[in-house]
């Protein structure tokens, strides 16, 4: 498996597989909600699928780096109807699921012992002169990603004055304005480079992104995406959720 190809993925009817993990790591996520990491060689993954039979994946099993698995199809595990012995492979599922459940159980009681407050929330910037297109923006995330907090900036001097007193996990940013008495090159490396030094995903929503050569300078700035404008409510979506579901997998 290569890095973020999905192995299973909801609501993708499949038929019920034994998934064992060899080397690597896989997330298992549901509706872009982080559940678990295998990342074990031996772990586990699609036994409720051969015990229930069932061919709806519940979750997204994703690989998170360059991975390898060996797979065990349904058939192997089929018995007869009138067999009253206990397959060994079923003695094994029962173990793995109840060492899940402890897991699952302790991760549920962690969570619930922690508070969800304002300052804990994903802080999500909009830097941008447009004011119509921040409120679009800004519309989008409170539909895409409601529970985070959205900071957003008209200018580059407010921008650069309040920068550090926000831990950005996103930032969204149009660069095409903010010249600075720089050539606009310049102006936007100088930009970029302030934004990556909060290690926070990127995505460039501008004009300036019309032309090949100006994404493929900013695709050299590790950018994580660009959007030209006027963009599409479904185009910016997209992005969005891919974002959101990343950050997501990289916090437990």
């Amino acid at each position: 498996l290569n890095a973020d190809e999905y192995l299973i993925r909801e609501d993708h009817p499949k038929p019920p597989e034994l998934i064992v993990l060899l080397e690597g790591s896989l997330a298992v996520t549901s509706q872009s909600l982080f559940i678990m990491r295998l990342d074990l060689p031996g772990d586990v993954v699609g036994e409720m699928s051969i015990i229930n039979d069932d061919p709806n994946p519940f979750a997204d099993v994703i690989a998170e780096e360059n991975s390898k698995v060996v797979i065990f199809p349904n058939h192997l595990f089929k018995v007869k109807g009138n067999d009253t012995k206990v397959s060994v492979a079923y003695l094994m599922f029962s173990h793995i699921l109840a060492e899940k459940l402890k897991q699952t159980t302790a991760q549920f009681l962690l969570n619930k012992n922690v508070r969800t407050q304002e300052g804990t929330l994903p802080i999500i910037g909009i830097l941008d002169p447009d004011k119509e297109y921040r409120t679009s923006i800004k519309t989008i995330l409170a539909n895409e990603w409601d529970k985070a907090r959205v900071v957003e900036f008209g200018s580059y001097k407010k921008f650069i004055e309040n920068q550090q007193k926000n831990n950005f996990d996103f930032l969204i940013i149009d660069p095409e304005n903010f010249t600075g008495g720089f050539s606009r090159k310049d102006s936007i490396q100088i930009l970029i480079e302030i934004c990556c030094s909060h290690f926070s995903p990127i995505l460039v929503v501008s004009k300036y992104c019309n032309k090949e050569e100006n994404r493929r300078f900013l695709a050299g700035l590790s950018v994580t995406d660009f959007l030209s404008k006027p963009f599409s409510d479904f185009d910016l979506k997209h992005i969005i959720a891919k974002i959101r579901k990343d950050h997501y997998l990289h916090k437990e």
